[in-house]
């Protein structure tokens, strides 16, 4: 039996990074969806954070400014987008860089569409206002080179009025990017997707509204080798033309699954020359959680495997990682306890693409949200905690960047420029 892979529901799907070790779901807020991380709010009280017990107390607000966005690359590369800047590191997060645009509003800065390399290279795609038919391209070569600016023509697509505009961009490599523009209106989505094979100096249409299925979060791996994170069905899609044509990603459910949906728990990424794909089984009638796969394919995305793990607690919140040689799978299962205030991570990682996990715990006071994964030992997720000071007032939603050196035996908060 075959069924349609149904994503994590997403409230918000604003611009997506390039790489799909990119932690960014969607940018300007996080979904407030199963498994990830919600809106943040700016209330940043000191924090205490602990692999201890968490206190009674209750969750506390993580210190510092609030992350949206984060990718760790391997060499120690990485970057870091906050309410108010983006910032690059090459020593793993000890010293940062500011590398927001010059003249970019908190606004436009939060709902762009950004892409980042390894190597620095980054785009800048500012969300367009209505009434107009091109977007504003920023692009630079490096971390501190200059900016160039592109108006990047739409086909027939004109932003309506009062719609919600959406932009992601991904870039397979320095010179093969694509820019997704969709609008949503009412219970509508529509949008048109432009492709660049000269690092953004040009683009041509590739699919306009009539062809293209749905407007979301663009993740393309090579050239030709694609997906898009729906954003209004939580449904995937794949295509394998370089964005002209789509079909919707299936999965095959496990024939020893009580689980009637498949749920994608992390974009499908390059690991060595497979693009594995990890995925949660529920039941939705009953809420149930039903266990994890990693689907591996080794024919850019026309046939998969799937390799079981076993069931876990129920309601654990997942989230997947994979190193790019593909020698190590990491992942992070966050299972809350009965007050709600107190979270235990426990970070499985696999040396042997899958078949074995080896297991380390902590508990803290805040959850966690979705992984990157530089090497085996350096990983990064964004952690959340939220509560109110009263009944239902004086409410705070909190997010930082959350690090381990030591492949995920011990997390630590890092410290942002403010």
């Amino acid at each position: 039996m075959r069924w349609h892979v149904v994503g994590v529901v997403l409230l918000l799907g604003v611009g997506a990074t390039a790489c799909a070790s990119s932690i960014r779901a969607h940018s300007a807020t996080l979904p407030s969806s199963a498994g990830s991380l919600p809106p943040s709010a700016s209330s940043p009280v000191p924090a205490v954070i602990s692999s201890a017990s968490a206190s009674a107390a209750g969750q506390q607000p993580l210190l510092g400014p609030q992350v949206l966005d984060a990718a760790l690359f391997t060499g120690g590369h990485g970057y870091v987008l906050t309410q108010q800047a983006l910032l690059w590191t090459d020593d793993l997060g000890a010293t940062w860089r500011n590398v927001t645009p010059p003249g970019l509003t908190q606004s436009q800065l939060q709902s762009a569409g950004i892409a980042v390399q390894r190597d620095g290279h980054e785009w800048v795609a500012i969300a367009p206002d209505a009434g107009s038919n091109s977007v504003s391209l920023l692009r630079r070569v490096s971390p501190t080179g200059g900016w160039t600016a592109t108006s990047v023509p739409l086909g027939s697509f004109t932003i309506s009025p009062d719609a919600a505009v959406t932009v992601s961009l991904s870039f397979a490599d320095a010179e093969n990017g694509w820019l997704l523009v969709g609008e949503q209106v009412a219970h509508t989505g529509y949008g048109e997707l432009l492709r660049t094979t000269d690092a953004g100096t040009t683009w041509t249409l590739q699919a306009g509204e009539s062809t293209l299925p749905t407007t979301g979060t663009l993740h393309f791996l090579t050239g030709q080798v694609g997906y898009l994170d729906a954003t209004m069905t939580g449904a995937w899609w794949a295509t394998r033309d370089a964005g002209r044509t789509w079909t919707q990603l299936q999965l095959d459910l496990p024939t020893t699954k009580t689980a009637d949906a498949v749920n994608v728990i992390g974009a499908p990424a390059f690991a060595g020359n497979v693009i594995v794909v990890a995925t949660s089984f529920t039941t939705p009638e009953q809420g149930n959680d039903d266990g994890v796969g990693i689907y591996r394919s080794a024919d850019n995305g026309a046939t998969w495997s799937l390799q079981q793990l076993p069931s876990n607690t129920p309601n654990e919140q997942y989230h997947f990682a994979a190193t790019a040689d593909g020698s190590t799978y990491v992942l992070l299962r966050g299972q809350p306890a009965q007050d709600l205030q107190s979270f235990t991570w426990v970070t499985s990682r696999s040396t042997n693409r899958g078949e074995t996990f080896m297991d380390a715990s902590n508990v803290f006071d805040f959850y966690s949200g979705p992984l990157t994964v530089a090497d085996p030992d350096n990983l990064w997720t964004l952690g959340g905690a939220n509560g109110c000071k009263g009944f239902k007032s004086d409410c705070w939603n909190t997010t930082g960047l959350i690090a381990s050196k030591n492949g995920g035996n011990t997390w630590h908060q890092v410290d942002l420029p403010k």
